[in-house]
């Protein structure tokens, strides 16, 4: 026994170490497996990290609204181009106005009901008189020949007869004279804001002027039959209803003026309180329900529209801080499948588009070139979690890409936000962001590049952002963007 012993001791001892080593190695793998489990989890921590967004907005392949190509339009007014004598015939003002075509470039306002019309002036009359002679109405007329645009005149609804029936003498010679001259002129108003003519001592019951629609349709279907456009209340709805109650079956366009705050009092604070772009969608529906019940042949127009009336708020409507509001108004005109919105103006007040002295184009020219380029015709169902409208997304299909879809942003928060897209690919995409120094400065910056035209009035390059992983937009803090799902797959958007 004591000779064997050595012996079961070496063989104790070797099996001993064998499982020691065989533990000691299932140790380390499973150290090895845990390190493992741990790095990935701070991998899949990380991802999450980087992909969660702030907010997410569903888009569906359902059409909710189609618009027009002339949604983005424009006025400009009586008082500028007739009674200042603005000239329009400016070449690097053409070439400006020219990048809109198709859209309306509605001549109206105020003074429209108090100007004369003497076609057979041919001299200019001196600044300040509300006259329109031959050579300021030919001088308009070879602009939008130039332009493209498609010309809205609004005739004198205040020539009147003892009866208070609108006498058509006046503006029948107008209309002649312009018949003649080759240009087919788009449409006519008859009168501007006539639910606020008694403010001036003269008032036109609605029942009166629905009955001069009828007269002055009887003309024009003599004259090249152009398109009888109004009654361009200036939001009484209840005058709009005693208009086309008697001139439904003859207005092709009805129309109403929109403005969003009083420019005499409007503050910085007003420009990004959602509350302030809210209420524009009320206002459509309950002027869209008169039309349709009233004039169901017609199409319903913003027929001039602003952020500020009385002229813009001044040292704001022309600066960075209107853009959310001018796009959220045209993405909501859209949503009610309102073919047209006339903005006020290209070129006067404190809400140009254009300044009228350097001929060089205020922030919301360019938002508006770029929506022409970039956004289609059909409006897409989209949903986005209730956030007091701070952030904001329209969704529609992207102009000139197969089954793409473009988005509208904006983010009136103080914060930087982050926004993933459900629905539709959002792999591969181009992003353009509209950014500005402050928000009442009147340069605009597109992803970080200044915009400017040259002397000429030439474009710049509206360069996007190039992205393809997917990743969230990130949209800077109170500012707007478009951004193109060049790779939506949107069976809607098919070309």
């Amino acid at each position: 026994r004591d000779l064997h012993y050595p012996l079961r001791r070496q063989r104790q001892m070797c099996i001993r170490d064998r499982y020691q080593r065989r533990v000691r190695g299932t140790d380390l793998a499973v150290k090895q497996q845990m390190k493992g489990h741990i790095i990935l989890s701070l991998l899949l921590s990380f991802v999450t990290v980087v992909l969660a967004a702030d907010y997410t907005v569903n888009i569906t392949n359902n059409i909710v609204a189609t618009t027009s190509d002339r949604l983005v339009s424009f006025t400009i007014d009586t008082e500028t181009v007739i009674v200042q004598q603005f000239n329009v015939g400016q070449p690097k003002f053409v070439k400006l106005v020219q990048q809109f075509t198709p859209s309306i470039f509605r001549v109206g306002g105020t003074v429209a009901d108090y100007l004369a019309y003497n076609l057979s002036q041919t001299t200019r009359p001196k600044p300040g008189d509300k006259l329109l002679t031959k050579p300021v109405w030919d001088g308009i007329l070879d602009f939008v020949k130039a332009s493209g645009v498609d010309l809205v005149f609004g005739l004198n609804a205040l020539t009147r007869n003892s009866d208070h029936s609108w006498n058509p003498d006046s503006a029948l010679t107008l209309i002649k004279y312009t018949e003649n001259s080759g240009l087919k002129i788009y449409g006519y108003e008859l009168g501007n804001e006539p639910d606020l003519f008694d403010k001036t001592n003269n008032t036109v019951e609605p029942q009166q002027l629905g009955k001069d629609f009828v007269t002055l349709h009887n003309i024009l279907t003599a004259h090249g039959n152009p398109k009888l456009i109004g009654p361009d209340v200036a939001g009484n709805l209840d005058y709009f209803k005693g208009v086309v109650e008697v001139a439904g079956s003859v207005l092709d366009v009805t129309t109403f003026h929109y403005y969003a705050l009083n420019g005499h009092i409007a503050t910085l604070d007003d420009f990004v309180n959602p509350k302030t772009l809210d209420h524009l969608e009320g206002t459509i529906n309950n002027f869209q329900t008169s039309q349709r019940k009233l004039a169901p042949k017609a199409e319903l127009w913003i027929g001039e529209t602003g952020s500020a009336y009385g002229g813009g708020a001044k040292g704001i409507s022309d600066t960075y801080v209107d853009g959310f509001w001018w796009l959220d108004e045209i993405a909501t005109a859209a949503t009610h499948g309102l073919p047209t919105i006339c903005r006020q103006e290209m070129v006067g007040g404190n809400y140009a588009l254009i300044n009228g002295e350097t001929l060089n184009p205020n922030p919301d020219y360019y938002s508006a070139i770029l929506w022409k380029r970039l956004v289609g015709l059909q409006v897409l169902s989209s949903q986005i979690a209730d956030n007091g409208g701070y952030v904001r997304v329209h969704t529609f299909c992207a102009k000139g890409v197969n089954k793409g879809v473009a988005l509208v942003i904006l983010n009136l928060d103080t914060k930087p936000i982050s926004l993933a897209v459900s629905g539709v690919s959002a792999q591969t995409r181009d992003e353009y962001h509209l950014t500005s120094s402050s928000l009442t400065s009147q340069s605009l910056y597109l992803n970080g590049v200044l915009l400017s035209v040259d002397s000429s009035g030439n474009l710049p390059s509206f360069v996007p952002r190039k992205v393809s992983d997917g990743s969230p937009i990130q949209l800077a803090a109170r500012s707007y963007a478009f951004v193109i799902l060049t790779n939506a797959g949107s069976e809607p958007c098919a070309a």
